[in-house]
Parts: C-alpha cells; sequence; structure tokens
C-alpha cells in the first residue's frame, strides 16, 4: 500500500510541475488575445469617465511639472521623469570550458558587473570577489508626471525606459567622497584607466524622450494594473507613439522552448514515470514471480510503464496548449496514443523473444 501511496502523491506532484510549467507561456498568451479583444484607444487629452475599469491605450508627451529629479548622495540632478544610479562592481569572472582532452579548463578575466559575482565555487580560490555592493543601483522618479488629462502611477514611472546618459555628472562634493570624474562615470579607482577588484563605478541615466505610448486600466484620471482572467497583469509603458493596439504595447509572451522549460518537462515525465513504476510494483511483483511467463511479463511492464509515464507527461502538456494552440496539443496526443501502441505491440515482442530464449535455457 505504501508504494501505491508514494506513487499516486509523484504523479499528482508531476502533474502539478507540467501544468504549472506550461501556464508561464500558455498564461501570456491567453492574456495578450484578451487584451486585443477588450482594448479601448483613448484620446490622452481627455478623460472619459465610461473608460473606467477598462483596459485602455493611449500614447503622447510626458511632461514633467517643473520638477528636477536628483540623488542627493552625489547632487545629481535632471529635469526628467526618471533618473537611475547605476553602481557597478570590477569584479573576477569565471569560464568554465573544455581542452582537447575532454579535460575542464578555467579562465579568469576581469568585468564591471552591476551584481555581485560569488567566487565561493571558483577553482582559483585565489580569485576573490567582495561579497557585497558598498552603493546600491537606485531608481528617483519625479512627483508629477502627466501625460495630457492622465497622470502616470508611480508603477509607470518606474517602469519608464532610460534612453539617455547623464555625460559628464555634476555632482557636489564627490571628492570629499573619494570619487573622481571619469568620462560619464564617477569611480573610487586610484587609476581610472587601471581599475582593482572592489573598485566601484556609478553611471547615470534618465528617460529622455516624451513620446510614450501605455496601456493599463483606467482609474480615475491615472492607471492601475489589469489582471487578466488568466491572472496576467497588465500595465505597460514604452518608448515612442504606438497605434494602440495591445501586441504594440503589451509584453510578448515568453518562449515555450527555454532551456528551463524543457528541464521541468523532463522532471515531471520523470516523476510520472517514477509513480507509474510505484503504483503497478505489487501486480507486477506478483506476475514476475510466476514461472515461465514470469519474465515476459516483467519485461512488458517495463517498456509499457516507462512509455506512459511519458505519455502521461505529453497528455498533460497537450491538454494545456489545448486551447491555446489545438493542432499543437492534438498533434502532442496523437503521439502520445502512438507510443502507447508502439510500447504495447513493440513490448509484446521483446517479451516474447525472452520467453522463447529461457524456455530454450531451461530446457537444456
Amino acid at each position: 500500500m505504501k508504494y501505491v501511496c508514494s506513487g499516486i502523491a509523484l504523479i499528482v506532484i508531476g502533474i502539478c510541475l507540467l501544468v504549472r510549467n506550461e501556464g508561464t507561456s500558455i498564461n501570456p498568451i491567453k492574456a495578450l488575445k484578451e487584451a486585443s479583444a477588450v482594448l479601448v484607444q483613448v484620446d490622452s487629452g481627455t478623460v472619459d469617465a465610461a473608460n473606467e475599469g477598462k483596459l485602455v491605450a493611449t500614447n503622447g508627451k510626458i511632461n514633467v511639472v517643473d520638477e528636477s529629479v536628483g540623488d542627493t548622495l552625489f547632487g545629481v540632478a535632471v529635469k526628467t521623469a526618471k533618473l537611475q544610479r547605476i553602481v557597478e562592481v570590477y569584479q573576477w569572472e569565471e569560464t568554465v570550458g573544455k581542452d582537447s582532452k575532454n579535460k575542464k579548463t578555467y579562465s579568469y578575466k576581469n568585468v564591471w558587473s552591476d551584481n555581485i559575482l560569488s567566487s565561493n565555487g571558483f577553482h582559483d580560490k585565489a580569485k576573490i570577489n567582495p561579497r557585497s555592493m558598498p552603493l546600491t543601483s537606485e531608481i528617483f522618479v519625479a512627483k508629477q508626471v502627466t501625460l495630457g488629462a492622465f497622470a502616470l502611477s508611480d508603477v509607470q514611472k518606474q517602469a519608464l525606459p532610460t534612453d539617455a546618459t547623464v555625460a559628464a555628472p555634476h555632482a557636489n562634493d564627490f571628492g570629499q567622497m573619494g570619487f573622481v570624474l571619469s568620462g560619464e562615470y564617477l569611480t573610487n579607482s586610484a587609476t581610472p584607466t587601471d581599475p582593482q577588484i572592489g573598485d566601484i563605478r556609478v553611471k547615470y541615466v534618465y528617460q529622455h524622450k516624451a513620446d510614450v505610448s501605455l496601456a493599463a486600466q483606467q482609474s480615475g484620471n491615472t492607471f492601475t494594473d489589469y489582471v487578466t482572467k488568466s491572472g496576467v497583469k497588465l500595465n505597460a509603458v514604452v518608448d515612442g507613439l504606438k497605434p494602440g493596439t495591445a501586441i504594440d504595447i503589451v509584453p510578448s509572451a515568453p518562449s515555450a522552448g527555454g532551456i528551463g522549460q524543457w528541464m521541468r518537462r523532463l522532471l515531471g515525465m520523470l516523476l510520472l514515470t517514477a509513480g507509474m513504476w510505484l503504483v503497478l510494483k505489487p501486480p507486477v511483483a506478483a506476475g514476475v514471480s510466476l514461472p515461465l511467463i514470469g519474465t515476459r511479463i516483467g519485461v512488458m511492464s517495463g517498456v509499457f510503464v516507462t512509455v506512459l509515464g511519458v505519455s502521461m507527461g505529453l497528455a498533460v502538456i497537450a491538454l494545456s496548449w489545448i486551447v491555446v494552440k489545438p493542432l499543437l496539443a492534438t498533434g502532442l496526443l496523437a503521439i502520445a496514443v502512438v507510443l502507447l501502441v508502439l510500447s504495447f505491440t513493440k513490448g509484446k515482442k521483446i517479451a516474447s523473444w525472452h520467453f522463447q530464449k529461457n524456455k530454450k535455457e531451461t530446457t537444456k
């Protein structure tokens, strides 16, 4: 009984993993279809109460109301809707390869990175990176940013693309903080042309282009997230004057063929196969113990259960996609059925061969 319960648990976990995994690609596709069906193009110059709570698209020039956005740490200020401080640390980066004899090789180079690259797993223990960022990157936004008669929400201001760099930051007192100006960067390197591990450089980028397009739920004279039936939140802001269709503004769905997704599909099928093995273990064990036909039962069971696990996985994936891509789903279901039929017929032949072989050996 414990084998059956454990097997059922693995099957349930495998199905849940596969359904959740496919949902990462399917839900955005469903969201885009829903958005295309309900999206309302509105004029940014006026707020129409009839569109309250609806998914709307609009565009125009954004305006910052008499305000400069600044970073008090270095005293950098720009009249913009969004200013971003990007902090990078000079670190070691390890690359693992193989030589002509298939032996692992390790090479190292120095890079600027806005994330800490852990050196704990480096092959060369002498290559040590900092454990934390002395300064952090940060985003600063204007208090009041308008698009015609509308006001951008904080989420939208944070999402504005940064398309320009502060060429030579006129920072106050950065020298007292141990920084020097080097091109578009502020850096604490003693020799900016020859940085050392752990050195910091800071760059400022900001939102410069005035024309933007957005798609979100209208809420009064501002915007909020539009939540689709599949649970995807839509609140997108992009550069330029887009025509106002969902496909032009809303981010596209992620690829369904990423390495991570294929690994989770493989894991899900392995869980289903292992679960089927455990569920069917008691009757298979009883059949294998029978004289003469035991080997035949064992071989057929092995082939059939393995293919059954894979076919179940394909069926789960197919049913997940049936609404979004029915042709793909039908093809996967057909493959699952063909695999089951082949496993039964081929497994039967292999089992018969083993049976005849054992019979001959027994009669000798």
